[in-house]
């Protein structure tokens, strides 16, 4: 599967990313819009879900408390109580940092936001597919957030566009629940036709990730790109790819005419 990556041209890390075939990551607390990674939560269920519920899930054994808790719940009908004083709260994934991708290289929008206004570039990679997921190969070993290990394998994931954000409840929805949040969005982003990679910080720490070099199929210069740009691209693909066995496709942004949109033509290096 073909897949894309805008990059703005004033950000040094956008050279020596490509340079090392660096893939980054960025907490979700970052991302530009702000209803990214939050989540509206309740905690209500039956006696049986609550007490289930803190000893599988908050890990309390000691009998007493937990009597004591399921004594004080608050009753909201038909068998059900809530287990929070408050029924919301607005809860952030906090672990979780996601790479962004997508299937369109030629959104005049996307290279606005992206490519600091058509200045930058976007990067095409070609994801393999295993175990029936599209994904990147990494120079690591990687735990992306659904429980099954994939080693050094990372799945794609495609982003759901919705008018409304759902509700986890906290008593009975699991892990698969929370992970959906990470993978929502308001449905005025469609134009982006997102895909990401994610992964949960807290397990390495870091948020660069070596892909391996054969993802990397073309770049493509934005309309605005500078011969300064032009310059370090070739550079780094003859060094660092072109010179390893890599072929790497270079594209210059051209306008159509008479309509709003972009080509490309080949340029040889």
């Amino acid at each position: 599967m073909e897949i894309y990556k805008y990059c703005p041209d004033y950000d040094k890390f956008t050279f020596s990313n490509l340079e090392n075939s660096i893939i980054h990551f960025t907490p979700v607390g970052n991302l530009n819009d702000p209803f990214d990674g939050f989540i509206y939560s309740k905690y209500i269920g039956t006696k049986s879900d609550i007490e289930k519920f803190l000893r599988n899930r908050m890990h309390i054994t000691n009998l007493s408390t937990i009597e004591s808790i399921l004594e004080n719940l608050q009753p909201v009908g038909f068998g059900l109580y809530n287990a929070k004083a408050a029924e919301y709260h607005f809860g952030e994934l906090e672990n979780f940092c996601v790479s962004s991708f997508t299937r369109e290289h030629k959104n005049i929008l996307m290279w606005s936001h992206y490519a600091n206004y058509h200045k930058g570039i976007c990067l095409k990679f070609e994801s393999y597919e295993d175990k029936k997921n599209n994904g990147f190969w990494f120079n690591e070993s990687v735990t992306p957030v659904e429980i099954e290990m994939f080693n050094n394998f990372s799945p794609l994931y495609r982003v759901k566009y919705s008018q409304n954000i759902s509700v986890y409840n906290g008593i009975i929805d699991g892990s698969y629940q929370t992970f959906q949040f990470a993978i929502t969005k308001a449905i005025n982003w469609q134009y982006e036709h997102e895909y990401r990679l994610i992964q949960k910080l807290d397990t390495y720490g870091k948020l660069n990730f070596e892909i391996n070099k054969e993802h990397l199929k073309a770049v493509y210069l934005g309309l605005k790109s500078n011969e300064n740009v032009k310059m370090k691209i070739i550079e780094v693909l003859k060094q660092n790819y072109q010179q390893k066995g890599y072929n790497v496709e270079l594209y210059q942004a051209k306008r159509v005419v008479g309509k709003f949109e972009i080509d490309f033509d080949s340029l040889n290096y």
